[in-house]
């Protein structure tokens, strides 16, 4: 009930565009904060990579189309984790080896999630992947979930819960923490909070700061230091033109996102590689969607340059990115191009970094 009520009411979220609009208050696009901008520009930490994004190809298909999955690469593998399946969820896990050119290998079933989950988030911290909120159609769950990961997965262990569900929401390992921030709560209600987890036995988790504005179904990706989250809605009415980005105990506003989009997707580098993202498909207007992409290539981290356009549209996809046996790739995996059925297709490009 909650996906369809998200795509009915058209959940608006930005893409990535070169062009900047300021920090502070994104309610008014016509008048940047250009002292912000300035600031965000001389922040050394937010350098980015030059990246650049090579044509696009199909690695491989899924063994069941779908959306809403949470995805990532690790070692020189493509993990994918449960998702939606056009009429429910699915606890199913899988991966593939990442071979030559980017071409997936058979895919492994791997442990199955201990429930049914879509519209979660999955990051690798300390050596464990950790799955955590999301829902299986209904209500926001505060449920986390993890295990050893390595080239296999272990056994689920059952986790400390979230302070309270969350699903739509963003998460990432910052200096060996997990932080997650935004989503919804089991009534909707769009949130503004982020809350960081420190990792060990027991799990244990801390307030960190507030975002400042309400966030939820945005992209999202970690460099390691701190987690990114692009856009997002701010209620059911409008969203964000920014990009946050912080470590859980600060959060800081950067550059604008040129297009309305819904339900895209975005990944970073891994921090050995270099500092950058990939973002984008969605739906464009709420209704049209799209199939440009956006990378960093240079200069600030989050002041995004168009790259080479997905071959189709896609909207509620996956996008992880790593490397593989012979390179550093960006996968995007399933998603829908319409409204009537969901794809199997796994799409790979190859990704310099300079």
């Amino acid at each position: 009930m909650q996906r369809l009520l998200l795509l009915l009411l058209g959940l608006a979220f930005v893409s990535c565009g070169p062009t900047s609009t300021g920090s502070g208050s994104d309610d008014d696009d016509s008048a940047p904060d250009d002292d912000d901008d300035d600031d965000a520009a001389d922040d050394d930490d937010a350098a980015g990579s030059a990246m650049t994004v090579g044509s696009w190809s199909v690695a491989g298909s899924l063994p069941t189309g779908g959306d809403s999955f949470a995805a990532l690469v690790h070692e020189g593998r493509l993990w994918v984790f449960g998702g939606w399946l056009g009429s429910l969820a699915t606890d199913e896990v899988r991966s593939a080896a990442i071979e030559a050119g980017g071409t997936l290998g058979a895919w492994r079933d791997e442990p199955a999630l201990p429930e049914p989950r879509a519209h979660h988030a999955a990051a690798v911290v300390g050596g464990r992947v950790y799955v955590t909120g999301g829902d299986a159609g209904g209500p926001a769950q505060a449920t986390v979930w993890s295990a050893l990961i390595g080239d296999s997965l272990g056994t689920w262990d059952v986790e400390a819960e979230l302070p309270g569900p969350r699903s739509f929401h963003a998460a990432g390992d910052v200096d060996g923490e997990l932080v997650i921030a935004g989503g919804f709560d089991a009534l909707d209600t769009v949130l503004s909070s982020s809350i960081i987890g420190r990792t060990g036995d027991p799990l244990t988790w801390g307030a960190g700061a507030d975002l400042g504005q309400t966030r939820a179904s945005a992209g999202f990706g970690s460099h390691g230091d701190e987690l990114f989250i692009a856009g997002g809605l701010r209620n059911f009415q409008s969203a964000h033109t920014t990009v946050v980005a912080g470590d859980g105990s600060g959060w800081e506003e950067f550059g604008g996102l040129g297009q309305d989009l819904e339900r895209p997707a975005a990944a970073a580098l891994p921090p050995s590689v270099g500092r950058g993202i990939v973002f984008g498909g969605g739906l464009q207007g709420r209704q049209n969607p799209s199939s440009s992409i956006w990378v960093t290539n240079g200069g600030n981290t989050y002041e995004l340059v168009a790259g080479t356009a997905m071959p189709a549209a896609r909207f509620g996809h996956a996008m992880a990115l790593g490397e593989g046996s012979d390179g550093v790739y960006v996968f995007v995996v399933g998603g829908s191009e319409d409204f009537n059925q969901v794809r199997d297709t796994v799409w790979v490009a190859p990704v310099s970094v300079n």
